[in-house]
């Protein structure tokens, strides 16, 4: 299973100006959000942003269960978009 995607919401607020502290290889903490008024799956991403909704639906329910799980960042484009692989410590990487 891959699960390679790019950040939503890295152009709001001040998030644009730690998105630019970034480089390929950052691991990023993910941290589920299941008192977020918008959706009690939400995951954010660091302080850059959150997963897109289908997979935080997954990986939610995971990390409040206990397993770790990080975002390692594998792309960054001139748009302010951050392209990361989701990992667990379990079994490293789930696809690149």
């Amino acid at each position: 299973m891959k699960l390679i995607t790019y950040i939503a919401g890295c152009t709001f607020g001040d998030r644009p100006s730690e998105v630019k502290k970034l480089k390929k290889g950052d691991i990023l903490e993910l941290i589920p959000e299941p008192t977020n008024a918008y959706d009690p799956f939400a995951v954010k991403v660091a302080n850059i942003g959150y997963l897109k909704k289908e997979i935080a639906k997954e990986i939610s329910p995971l990390i409040l269960a206990g397993q770790k799980h990080y975002a390692i960042v594998v792309d960054l484009n001139a748009m302010g978009g951050v392209r990361v692989v989701i990992s667990d410590i379990e079994s490293n990487i789930y696809g690149v």
